[in-house]
């Protein structure tokens, strides 16, 4: 929209087409026989570029508006979860971008060759990324979400980020407390929308300290449970949103999970990938690169704690037990509630 207004252009790249689920990006056309029994047409669509491709010159209208001089070109950037990505590979290395939100999710490129069937199955879905590669993706809907929630709901007062610091700081790991995610419903990787969410084996000389530690080590273990089911191997997890800025979370999930995390200072991590699609199109990998290296001047690494990731490792698989048993006790009190219009 916003490049149809600066240029008067009416275009878009593969990996926005993709979200319509009209686009075939494996073959880059859109899909005709679908769009037919919905009574559309390719006319009804933009035509589909390259992503970080110069879409158009910005309008005269526009150019004096924003006191500008000279033919400015406007450049397509790609999806945000995707320009994020992008921006923090780097030639050689393939990383896994984990955006730490109200939701959180996982992207990354993939080499395998998976149908749509053994992605769904893996709890991810796939899509096109620039340089005409692929990428796989995965959730969690209430990561971020869960702190908030026992940040706000649990004492008449909110507790502020600096207070849960203190409470984490407090605490000794791990807690021994199942917290499940699911205040959305179970997204990735089995999609149970009636799942609710619930703490499992509280103890009474338990606090709010110890549940604000056990809902950080909840969300960390479906994190872990998201990357077990993608068989993700050994890339290296980059991190970044408003998480990354609670140094104990950070350590809980490189515990839990036991792989090297890399926090990095720069919170534009999506512009930078965006600005960088548009340096290949117009300077070239040499710019690109050099460009790149600027992101890794401030980051932060934490490792796994050896001990603690063995703790974390054996309440873990209890976890996925419980898991296993929630989800059919879902299932049923779902069917129950919709028999008896007590939802």
């Amino acid at each position: 929209y916003l490049i149809f207004c600066f240029t008067g252009k009416y275009c878009t790249d593969s990996t926005f087409a993709a979200r319509t689920y009209c686009y075939n990006w494996k073959n880059c056309i859109w899909e005709k026989k679908y769009l037919e029994r919905l009574g559309l047409s390719e006319k009804n669509f933009p035509k589909v570029i390259h992503s970080g491709s110069c879409a158009g010159i910005l309008t005269n209208e526009w150019t004096k508006l924003l006191s500008l001089q000279g033919r400015i070109p406007v450049h397509i950037g790609a999806h945000d979860h995707v320009c994020a990505c992008y921006g923090i590979q780097q030639k050689g290395k393939i990383r896994i971008c984990d955006s730490m939100g109200t939701a959180e999710t996982f992207l990354s490129l993939t080499t395998e060759k998976l149908t749509y069937k053994e992605a769904y199955e893996r709890g991810c879905i796939l899509g096109p990324f620039p340089g005409q590669k692929s990428f796989w993706m995965s959730n969690i809907s209430s990561a971020g979400e869960s702190v908030e929630w026992v940040r706000t709901r649990l004492q008449k007062e909110e507790i502020s980020y600096d207070e849960i610091c203190t409470y984490l700081k407090k605490t000794e790991a791990p807690t021994g407390i199942l917290y499940l995610p699911f205040l959305s419903g179970m997204g990735a990787p089995k999609y149970q929308a009636g799942v609710k969410g619930a703490f499992i084996g509280l103890e009474k000389t338990q606090g709010i300290a110890e549940l604000i530690r056990a809902v950080m080590e909840g969300v960390s273990y479906h994190e872990k449970w998201i990357l077990d089911e993608g068989k993700v191997g050994e890339e290296e997890l980059v991190c970044v949103g408003g998480a990354v800025n609670n140094p104990y979370w950070m350590q809980i999930k490189a515990d839990v999970l036991g792989k090297k995390l890399i926090s990095l200072k720069n919170t534009e991590v999506t512009l930078f990938g965006a600005v960088g699609l548009m340096i290949l199109d117009q300077r070239g990998e040499t710019a690109l690169l050099k460009f790149q290296s600027a992101l890794w001047k401030e980051c932060r690494i934490y490792f796994p704690e050896k001990e603690k990731t063995l703790l974390y490792e054996k309440i873990y698989r209890q976890y996925r037990e419980f898991i296993r048993i929630y989800i059919n006790y879902g299932n049923r009190r779902e069917k129950y509630e919709n028999i008896c219009g007590c939802r």
